[in-house]
C-alpha cells in the first residue's frame, strides 16, 4: 500500500502512516547524506521551505508528503521516489510530475 499523504488537517494517523512517514524521512535524510548536501541544500534545490524538509527528515511532520514533493525532493536527490518509499510505484515520474504542475498552475489561476 502506498500513503503519501494524508489529507485531513488533524494530527490523527494510523500507525502504518506513521512508520511509512518516518521511513520516507529516514531515506531522504540518507540518501542527502550519501550526496553530501546540508538540508538547507536540500531545500534549496528543491524548492520546498527548509522547515519543511526538517519536519520530514525528523519526523515531525503533522501530515504526509505529497507526490509533488516527494518528486521534487527525489528530482534533487539525484534518485526516485520509488528509492525514497522502498516500494515500486510503476509510474512515469516525469508524467506524473507534469500533471501535478499543470493542475497547480490551473488551481491558482482560478483562485487568482
Amino acid at each position: 500500500m502506498i500513503l503519501l499523504m494524508n489529507k485531513t488537517k488533524t494530527k490523527a494517523v494510523t500507525p502504518e502512516e506513521k512508520k511509512f512517514n518516518d521511513d520516507f524521512g529516514r531515506r531522504v535524510r540518507a540518501r542527502r547524506d550519501e550526496k553530501g548536501i546540508t538540508s538547507e541544500k536540500l531545500a534549496e534545490e528543491s524548492g520546498i521551505s527548509f522547515q519543511w524538509v526538517s519536519a520530514i527528515e525528523n519526523s515531525k511532520a503533522k501530515r504526509g508528503v505529497s507526490l509533488y514533493v516527494a518528486h521534487r525532493i527525489a528530482r534533487s536527490l539525484g534518485t526516485t521516489i520509488e528509492d525514497l518509499i522502498g516500494q515500486e510505484l510503476n509510474i512515469d515520474e516525469d508524467a506524473a510530475f507534469e500533471l501535478m504542475k499543470r493542475a497547480r498552475e490551473r488551481k491558482s489561476t482560478k483562485s487568482a
